[in-house]
């Protein structure tokens, strides 16, 4: 929208430069996480600490939250916690089936329990991100989903590993998208959705004729696309044509390219950004 411009360099750093300030035609905490990106300086680099430091942060944040659930809506969290109770139960009841002796019994039920809890939560954390660009969670998910079905196949209680497995997923979905929403809450979530289901399966056609009436229609809806993870699906529906210079991606590319290829390098950019907010985490869990 004119305040910014995203700069890939030969060096894999994404260099974040300021255009313009931002004015009261953005909300508040736009403005505020503007603000603190930048500060006095008109360049930051987006692979930074500063930038991954604030990222979390904003990433934590839910500006008019209050308004998308009703005050009864509960807390999802509780709500997840409960929900893992059911894997750390399966987990005692693995045990039960695997160990013979009563000390290796009780010791296996330990294990098991907190290996229950903790595959638990990471199903429910696939099950939040189906419709996001994240998909780290989803591969996650994958990998401890195959140990826990393993394990309740030792344990000659594949069904019930199977059913855990089911369960965990659709309470991590129903966090994300059920919940007693406001009104408000629910005419976003159907926008949101129906956007994704729209720049997903937007006809060849139309997004030609798009491009016709508006040359930077592509450069404008990929950022939203990238977000809900539909970003390849969405450039793939423009074909090979060549598209004009991206307005806020500089690449140092003087040659047109097309919507698939300005696409690999917004996501190269998003995945360098993403790095950095990687690193941190693990540098904060380290205590450095």
């Amino acid at each position: 929208m004119g305040y910014l411009l995203i700069q890939l360099d030969d060096n894999g750093r994404v260099l974040l430069h300021k255009r313009m300030d931002m004015g009261n035609e953005r909300s508040a905490f736009e403005v505020r996480c503007f603000r603190s990106l930048f500060g006095k300086k008109r360049m930051v680099d987006g692979t930074g600490y500063h930038y991954a430091r604030l990222a979390r942060k904003a990433a934590g944040s839910f500006p008019n939250g209050r308004y998308y659930y009703l005050p009864t809506s509960g807390n999802p969290y509780l709500f997840r916690a409960l929900a893992a109770v059911v894997g750390i139960l399966s987990g005692i009841s693995l045990a039960s089936a695997m160990a013979v002796d009563t000390v290796w019994r009780v010791i296996a039920s330990i294990l098991l329990g907190i290996l229950g809890g903790a595959v638990s939560w990471q199903l429910q954390s696939a099950g939040k991100c189906l419709h996001l660009r994240s998909k780290w969670p989803l591969w996650s998910a994958s990998v401890w989903g195959i140990v826990w079905l393993v394990l309740g196949i030792l344990a000659g209680k594949g069904t019930l590993a199977l059913l855990v497995i089911g369960f965990q997923l659709l309470a991590g979905l129903a966090c994300a998208y059920g919940g007693r929403r406001s009104e408000a809450g629910k005419q976003l979530r159907g926008e949101l959705l129906g956007l994704r289901h729209y720049l997903k399966s937007i006809p060849s056609d139309t997004a030609k004729h798009l491009l016709r009436q508006n040359p930077d229609y592509f450069y404008q809806m990929a950022p939203f696309a990238a977000a809900m993870g539909v970003d390849q699906a969405f450039a793939r529906q423009f074909g090979n044509r060549r598209l004009p210079g991206c307005t806020y991606l500089a690449t140092g590319m003087d040659e047109h390219l097309t919507a698939r290829e300005w696409d690999r390098l917004l996501r190269e950019a998003i995945t360098a950004l993403d790095e950095r907010k990687k690193h941190l985490a693990l540098d904060q869990l380290l205590g450095k």
